[in-house]
């Protein structure tokens, strides 16, 4: 299967924990358009991060680097510019990305 035939849909919110959303468990917080979502498409059962601090969680994930080897130690700091994202491969194996 290739994934030229398919929407993929990445949604990542900021400092939030599993259990602030209602599709994990019943915490009465009011998530009814993610819990929607989460029922329709795919979701994590297990994630672990690299970093505590959000910038440098997020370098990790989209370069799949650690973040010193890709300049994003903190939230201050930016990737370096010769560090290819999965946007730009994505894009080199023919995939859109937006």
């Amino acid at each position: 299967m290739t994934l030229n035939n398919r929407r993929i849909v990445l949604i990542m919110t900021d400092t939030q924990r599993h259990d602030m959303l209602g599709c994990y468990r019943q915490t009465g917080l009011q998530t009814p358009q993610l819990d929607s979502l989460a029922a329709g498409g795919l979701r994590f059962g297990k994630a672990y991060t690299t970093q505590p601090a959000c910038q440098a969680a997020r370098a990790a994930l989209f370069t799949g680097l650690f973040p010193h080897e890709c300049n994003g130690w903190s939230n201050p700091s930016g990737l370096a510019d010769n560090v290819p994202n999965i946007g730009q491969r994505l894009q080199r194996h023919g995939i859109h990305t937006a």
